[in-house]
């Protein structure tokens, strides 16, 4: 065990100056530590808002490009539309067209070689008026093709009807209404 004695050899007034000077010491080195995690905080706290400002800041021109960029896309998908719109208007009115230049050339090669066409005219749309001869057996050709009109075979035409068919001097002239589909 230690004898440990603890002696003051000084007054009392200079043991409570003493004392107080401690506490003052004391006081200032827990004030000055206070003081400086308060800074040190206050700093962090400082630093943080300047970091937000600045990702909101660039937050805020990413959400300007992509509405800008967004704006420019509407637009074209607008557009988009409104062309595909009017392209199908178009196509519908082109598909309902009669294509009279088509039709005159379907007509014109409804026979084959040995059968002539003297005339045929456009009675109303996808209807024509044909009159035409045949030499002598040819006159099979034509009934073969009027019996694959009349039942269906033939895709171009709807339907035909002979009109007239007379015969003189081994030529056969008939006249018929064909229409087309």
């Amino acid at each position: 065990m230690s004898n440990k004695m603890d002696l003051s050899l000084l007054p009392s007034q200079a043991r409570f100056q003493m004392e107080k000077l401690k506490w003052i010491r004391n006081n200032r080195i827990f004030i000055g530590v206070v003081s400086g995690l308060w800074i040190v905080g206050l700093i962090i706290v400082v630093a943080m808002n300047l970091l937000a400002k600045m990702q909101m800041n660039n937050a805020e021109k990413r959400f300007g490009v992509a509405t800008r960029d967004l704006a420019g896309m509407a637009e074209g998908v607008i557009n988009s539309q409104r062309l595909k719109y009017n392209a199908k208007l178009v196509g519908e009115v082109l598909g309902s067209r009669f294509e009279y230049g088509q039709a005159f050339k379907t007509v014109a090669t409804l026979f084959p070689e040995g059968i002539s066409l003297n005339s045929y005219e456009l009675q109303d749309r996808g209807m024509f008026s044909i009159q035409g001869q045949a030499v002598g057996a040819d006159i099979d050709k034509v009934e073969k093709i009027v019996e694959m009109i009349k039942s269906g075979q033939d895709e171009r035409f709807k339907q035909i009807n002979v009109k007239t068919l007379s015969l003189k001097n081994n030529i056969w002239i008939f006249a018929a209404e064909v229409t087309l589909k």
